[in-house]
């Protein structure tokens, strides 16, 4: 190990060698491959669940919104329990969790069921991300940690095509429940690697559980969520719901500032470079994810391509972003992190920016090509943000600030597919309803519930009657996609051009204690600095 504070669960410490940590990291990025796949293949086979359980647009949002917001909930103990029961342990009994519920929700009659089944299978799978960083923490000084972060988020970043093309071809060649029952078998495969390389540590010393802190954070989110999808029918009671959730996250704050041990505390809102790190990965998951919620959809529904077709046409962003994910550290060792996190964050916003410009009829290249420079983009930025949001906080909650930091990227990527899902259904129930198309009485709340259930509607009206209606419905939906993508680009853009500006900038390198001052301060020795932090 590397640290001194960190020791077996039998309270013998051990060095590890070069070799074993990069084979541990090899083993992490299998372990968040499990979890973060299963967001892909449930991304790419939305439309599959949505035509065999009959559901709406509403129950879609839910059922990535609601795995987001509960492992965002649930990670914020996970620092916690791994201090007291070891880090390995912990994972292990995650990923359990995660297998027995995906098997469980694999049968689920309905779409009201599948979402509570995927509330367990968040719970389980809330463990990887904070561990995984934990362990990287943990097993490497800060002179390697960002080598070893980009090479982790590369690993992570295979999740998107190995997810994409197993989705599509399960739901195009077999039964759609197989998209569950697949992470049994993941599950299974990953277990002997993680006894077999990592370490059964625990990061001393042990730390509490502020729940107060936890309820707040948890509670503030799922009301935002909650009001964002509620919002399509009508705004009136979604803001209510939205401020609710706005003064119960004030109260979070009110919470840190008055506890005595706080989840994280109010210090690292008070460096620049921790706000900034922040900032871009909570933004870049809003966008990126209600992205890969929307996309998938235009590409099936209206372009009329089969589920496995989506998938191969996702593989150029994840290759890019494998390609700017390991060209990150090299780029933010001569540029500074700040320019590299800009840079990125630009050409992943230009990439949203791209799909904007997509039709009924404008193919699918151009979603192919805008994905890629997005994946591109947020591959370069995200590994230096995460890496300088890590960097930024203080010792002393440095363990639970890496389970918050990915529990606001999980937030906000369910926040993004509630409001961004949203802003396309609205639109598209509107203008489908003044388009004048021809929509059976008896399939009018399917076709107005999703543009999924279109293509059944229009084979029991007949093939011309059939044709028009999906013209209708595919243009209609378009309407929404392009203001829907048009937030997601104006969001990463706008903290990209903030990035840039003169005063309280993002920091190329850590603040030495009580140096908040928003200038480049020089930091200590890194090793000191990594020793601190780890």
């Amino acid at each position: 190990m590397t640290d001194e504070r960190v020791r077996d669960d039998d309270g013998a410490g051990g060095e590890q060698s070069g070799r074993r940590r990069w084979l541990a990291v090899a083993v992490l990025c299998v372990c968040v491959l499990v979890p973060f796949m299963d967001l892909i293949v449930v991304s790419v086979s939305l439309t599959a669940v949505e035509r065999n359980l009959h559901a709406t647009s509403g129950e879609l949002q839910w059922i990535v919104a609601v795995y987001g917001i509960t492992s965002a909930s649930f990670m914020l103990v996970v620092p916690a329990v791994g201090g007291r029961w070891g880090y390995r342990r912990v994972l292990v009994w995650g990923l359990v969790l995660f297998g027995v519920a995906s098997a469980a929700t694999a049968f689920a009659p309905t779409a009201g069921s599948l979402i509570a089944m995927r509330v367990v299978m968040a719970i389980g799978a809330s463990v990887v991300l904070p561990l995984s960083t934990g362990f990287i923490t943990i097993l490497f000084r800060e002179s390697e940690r960002g080598k070893a972060i980009g090479v982790w988020a590369a690993g992570v970043a295979l999740a998107t095509p190995l997810g994409a093309v197993l989705g599509g071809g399960l739901v195009e060649y077999f039964w759609w429940g197989w998209i569950f029952l697949i992470n049994v078998l993941s599950v299974a495969l990953v277990l002997p690697l993680i006894f077999w390389v990592l370490p059964s540590a625990r990061q001393m010393p042990r730390s509490g559980i502020n729940v107060w802190s936890v309820v707040l954070l948890s509670a503030g989110g799922l009301l935002l969520v909650y009001g964002a999808i509620d919002a399509e029918n009508g705004w009136g009671d979604a803001a209510l719901w939205m401020v609710a959730g706005v003064v119960v996250l004030v109260g979070f704050m009110v919470c840190e500032k008055r506890s005595a041990e706080p989840l994280i505390g109010l210090a690292p809102f008070r460096n620049a470079r921790f706000l900034w790190a922040q900032a871009t990965i909570v933004v870049g998951a809003f966008s990126l994810t209600a992205a890969l919620f929307i996309v998938p959809m235009y590409l099936q529904s209206v372009l009329e391509l089969p589920a496995l077709a989506v998938g191969l046409r996702l593989i150029p962003f994840t290759l890019l972003v494998v390609v700017g994910s390991l060209a990150a550290d090299r780029l933010s060792r001569r540029l500074g992190a700040r320019w590299v996190v800009v840079g990125g964050s630009l050409v992943f916003g230009v990439g949203l920016a791209l799909l904007t410009r997509a039709s009924a009829d404008s193919g699918d290249a151009l979603v192919t090509c805008a994905f890629g420079l997005a994946g591109l983009g947020g591959g370069v930025a995200q590994a230096p943000a995460v890496s300088a949001a890590l960097e930024s906080l203080p010792p002393e909650v440095a363990a639970n600030g890496s389970a918050f930091i990915n529990a606001l990227r999980n937030l906000g990527g369910a926040l993004g597919v509630g409001i961004i899902g949203t802003v396309v259904t609205r639109e598209y129930v509107r203008e489908l309803s003044v388009s004048g198309a021809e929509v059976p009485a008896a399939r009018a709340d399917e076709v107005y519930a999703s543009v999924a259930n279109v293509a059944e509607a229009g084979d029991a009206m007949g093939a011309s009657a059939g044709q028009t209606l999906h013209e209708h419905a595919s243009s209609a939906f378009v309407q929404g996609l392009v203001p829907g993508m048009e937030i997601a680009a104006v969001a990463v853009l706008v903290v990209a051009l903030l990035m840039c500006a003169p005063l309280r900038m993002l920091r190329d390198t850590p603040a030495r204690d009580g140096a908040d001052d928003g200038s480049d301060a020089v930091a200590p020795d890194a090793e000191a600095a990594g020793a601190r932090s780890a």
